[in-house]
């Protein structure tokens, strides 16, 4: 094993600490020395100057004493501190090879020793330098006076280590030097000089001052970041606390120093998972985005968006922890607002009060509002995912849907298209959509979203205001047609009866043409009675009618008129007491029995005909299907049969007049309306529906009496020729001159004196004249300012004693509560004109006598 003494391993192993490419080390030290047992590129130089150092030392005697006592072994006095240094050529070479620059001076500070290295790291040569003073030729002046310390302090004994100050090159470059002193003495001991082994430490300085220029800006950054950055030791006590953190929470740096951050400074809640990020990190384990509420000194919580790095010493060591934080409460309660938004969004999505979907840029469905399951029957989970178009639009809307839906997906954004969506059931819903582009954070195209509006009862609404607005045109049409028609039907209907009646020795074929003549004229009557029913201009008669009492009796009827091969059964109500209806009868009958015509037409003459009564209870919030009926108790009469059936296009039209489905004869298209105009005029109502191939039903809608004490039932109306007369003068007031003549012609009768007025002025002049008149016959349509019934009104008031009879074809005003004369209504025939005026007039024979 080799060894060294104790004084050469001071020398040596500064020279192996200045050397820049030395890895040199010591393993283990023993007794005597060191054992060497790693090794760069200078260990050929130590064991050469090793086998050397042998090899002289052995040339010498040994001196015990000095060698048990002495530091410095006698060879190395000899060879290194005498003045015998170049007498070995060995060490003379490991010198000037080593990788540090070694310089020696004498006692007087004169160069006498400058090695390779010193040579190329000053740019002087050993033959520029030696005999030279070190300090004055080559110092700097500020640094003169402590060189000059150091190597006196050397001259004298006291060795420096480490002593770093600048040598300038001969280029005038400054080179910073890092020196070891030590003193140099002859074999007797006696100092003669100074060796000086330095090491280059210029990059090294350089690297230190920028090491601490990057320190201090990274403290400065640290201090003045616009984030709080703390820092805490293995202990879990703060040793960092930035002017950030002092900003957000309110302490002072030095109020934190030193106090253990999660039992001072962190909430009870958040204790546990704070103290176990800091744990973690201070393994090494580190956390990114750890959120978590500081207190302010202050009281008030800020939340803070935490990144817990592990903190290492130049050795890589775990010292602790550094926090870097963010202030997120801005954004934690911006994101918390967001998030409340969103979910009060989401409510009102769920909960809006009209229809809202969803789609994705493949046309999937992907929201679906409860609305929108009401409206469809379609719940949510039945949707998503679903293709809408495809899926839930009929094949006729499916291209315009679909090109709305695309022109949103591309930006193009829709409003107020409109569009039907069919129900689970097959129930058509009119929708108005708008149709909105969906776009993501990054305004990225992500699908449609379609708020619609069920309009389905506002175009209901919309249909039945226009033909309201239609019946409206109709029924004053018609109301005026009906006047002038019925005026021409009394003319031609009663002139061919007064024909008839005088000629009884009239051959049957001119009777016959007569018959057909009148029986023509009749039918137009009806006509005409069919267009006002329908234009809700007929008078009515209303009365309480026991409704299922009516039923059977028609029952009969309907048996009889509608052939074998129809079987008719009646329904009656069960359990809820006599249903009476204030209606008129006969109208009502009329309007059954046209129902029951069309249901044989539509069977084909073969199936089952029902005829059906129950109580409806209608409110604001349900009207059970019928449309314009005000809430309350009424009477529904359905007639149903097993037909053909109806498409939903031909239930809408239905009730629309000279609307058929019959063959070119086979009917009017006025039956179902004038049932409509019927049920609306006596305050009900009435629907229809159907499936197609199978059954119709018509439901009827009769406002309910509650009180039934007057039930009656209407009696045929008789007419009974009178015979015996009083002398009676008849005002006859009309202002159709036809009209007037056929009605002068009807009246005069033996003892009757018939006198004619055109119009209501001329009537009153006649009233005012000497002339005794005991009947007023008058027309209610009148030009002028007085129509009939102020006529009547005015001779009640002035003419006490003359009664008035009222007669028209049509009146627009007409209302039941209105009527306070009896009416005979065109075209009438001479003996029903009779009868009507017959009690004011005419007595029995017995009494004339």
């Amino acid at each position: 094993m080799l060894t060294i003494s104790k004084s050469e391993i001071a020398i040596l192993a500064s020279l192996v600490a200045v050397s820049s490419m030395s890895a040199f080390y010591f393993q283990q030290f023993t007794e005597n020395g060191l054992l060497l047992t790693a090794f760069t590129s200078v260990t050929c130089i130590f064991f050469a100057y090793f086998a050397s150092r042998n090899k002289y030392r052995n040339s010498y005697p040994k001196d015990s004493a000095s060698d048990a006592h002495n530091d410095t072994s006698p060879d190395l006095n000899r060879a290194i501190y005498s003045s015998d240094l170049n007498q070995n050529n060995e060490l003379r070479q490991f010198i000037d090879d080593a990788n540090a620059p070694i310089f020696g001076i004498n006692e007087l500070g004169q160069i006498d020793e400058w090695n390779r290295m010193a040579a190329k790291i000053t740019g002087f040569s050993k033959e520029e330098t030696l005999g030279k003073n070190i300090v004055k030729e080559f110092i700097t002046d500020e640094y003169k006076t402590s060189v000059e310390t150091v190597l006196s302090r050397a001259l004298g004994g006291v060795q420096t280590d480490s002593y770093e100050f600048p040598l300038y090159t001969k280029n005038g470059e400054r080179v910073e030097v890092l020196l070891n002193a030590w003193t140099r003495r002859n074999s007797d001991g006696k100092i003669v000089g100074v060796l000086g082994v330095g090491q280059d430490v210029s990059i090294a300085t350089r690297a230190r001052a920028e090491v601490e220029r990057t320190a201090k800006e990274l403290r400065q950054f640290v201090e003045t970041a616009n984030a709080p950055i703390f820092g805490i030791d293995k202990e879990g006590l703060v040793n960092e606390w930035n002017q950030m953190a002092e900003t957000i929470t309110g302490f002072e740096k030095e109020a934190v120093i030193d106090k253990d951050l999660v039992s001072e400074f962190i909430t009870d809640e958040y204790k546990e998972s704070v103290k176990n990020v800091l744990d973690r990190a201070l393994i090494g384990d580190e956390t990114a985005n750890f959120e978590f509420p500081l207190y302010t000194n202050s009281g008030e919580r800020v939340e803070v968006l935490l990144n817990a790095s592990t903190r290492r010493n130049v050795e890589g060591d775990i010292i602790g922890v550094i926090g870097v934080g963010q202030d997120v409460t801005r954004t934690s309660r911006a994101l918390a607002e967001a998030e409340q938004t969103a979910k009060e969004l989401r409510q009102f999505v769920e909960t809006a009060n009209a229809p809202i979907f969803g789609i994705d840029q493949y046309g999937r469905v992907n929201e679906w509002n409860q609305m929108a399951e009401k409206i469809t029957n379609y719940t949510k989970s039945e949707v998503i995912g679903e293709k809408l178009v495809a899926r839930f639009i009929t094949e006729q809307y499916q291209y315009s849907v679909q090109d709305v839906l695309d022109r949103a997906l591309n930006g193009d954004e829709t409003a107020n298209f409109e569009f039907p969506l069919y129900t689970k059931e097959g129930d058509r819903v009119e929708v108005l959509l708008n149709a909105t582009t969906r776009r993501d954070v990054a305004g990225e195209i992500i699908g449609v979203l379609g708020v619609g509006q069920d309009i389905t009862e506002i175009r209901k609404q919309e249909r039945a205001a226009r033909q309201a607005q239609k019946m409206e045109v109709i029924g004053q049409l018609t109301g005026g047609m009906a006047h002038d028609f019925n005026n021409l039907l009394t003319v031609i209907q009663g002139n061919i009866g007064l024909i008839v009646e005088d000629m009884d020795d009239a051959d049957e074929s001119t009777r016959e043409i007569l018959q057909d003549a009148l029986s023509a004229a009749e039918d137009g009557s009806n006509l005409t009675q069919q267009l006002l029913a329908f234009a809700r201009k007929q008078p009515l008669h209303t009365q309480d009618v026991d409704i299922d009492q009516l039923i059977n009796k028609l029952s009969r009827l309907v048996k009889r008129t509608i052939g074998q091969n129809v079987d008719v059964f009646v329904e009656p109500n069960v359990g809820v007491g006599k249903l009476v209806a204030k209606v008129d009868s006969v109208q009502l009958e009329s309007s059954l029995l046209n129902l029951c015509l069309n249901a044989r037409d539509a069977m084909d003459g073969d199936g089952v005909l029902t005829l059906a009564t129950s109580k409806v209870q209608i409110t604001e919030s349900d009207s059970q299907g019928f449309a314009d009926v005000s809430p309350g108790k009424y009477v529904c009469i359905s007639v149903s049969d097993t037909g053909k059936g109806m498409s939903a296009e031909e239930c809408e039209r239905a009730f629309e007049p000279f609307f058929t489905t019959k063959d070119v004869g086979a009917g009017s298209g006025l039956g179902l309306s004038m049932v409509q105009g019927f049920a609306i005029q006596s305050s009900g109502s009435v629907s229809i529906s159907s499936v197609q191939g199978e059954k119709t039903t018509v439901n009827l809608l009769i406002p309910m009496v509650d009180s039934v004490e007057n039930v009656t039932a209407a009696e045929p109306a008789l007419i009974v020729k009178k015979v015996g007369v009083y002398s009676a003068t008849i005002l006859v007031v009309e202002d159709e001159p036809r009209v007037r003549k056929y009605a002068v012609r009807c009246l005069k009768l033996p003892g009757v004196k018939v006198i004619e007025a055109e119009n209501s002025l001329d009537a009153l002049e006649i009233l005012k004249s000497d002339e005794h008149i005991d009947l007023v016959f008058s027309d209610v349509i009148l030009p002028g300012e007085l129509n009939g019934r102020l006529l009547a009104k005015k001779i009640s008031e002035d003419f006490p004693d003359i009664k008035v009879k009222l007669t028209t074809g049509y009146e627009d005003q007409l209302k039941d509560d209105d009527i306070e004369h009896d009416i005979l209504r065109k075209p009438y025939s001479r003996e029903e004109l009779i009868e009507y005026i017959s009690e004011e007039i005419f007595l029995p024979k017995s009494k004339a006598s």
